[in-house]
């Protein structure tokens, strides 16, 4: 697996939902760690998504 920039994790989970976020101060224990799957599984989709080029402007067709 190629290295996750800080950046680019950063903006993942400041992107996520409050939603996805709060339930990882659950506390019960067994929500708290579907909470931490459901996370995981959105940081590893978004990773999978094709990035686009901070220097490419983003101009509609």
């Amino acid at each position: 697996m190629e290295e996750i920039e800080p950046r680019t994790l950063a903006e993942i989970i400041a992107s996520t939902s409050t939603s996805k976020l709060a339930g990882l101060l659950a506390a019960d224990a067994p929500y708290k760690r579907r909470a931490a799957e459901r996370l995981a599984h959105d940081i590893l989709c978004r990773l999978k998504q094709p990035q686009q080029d901070r220097n490419q402007l983003s101009l509609p067709l």
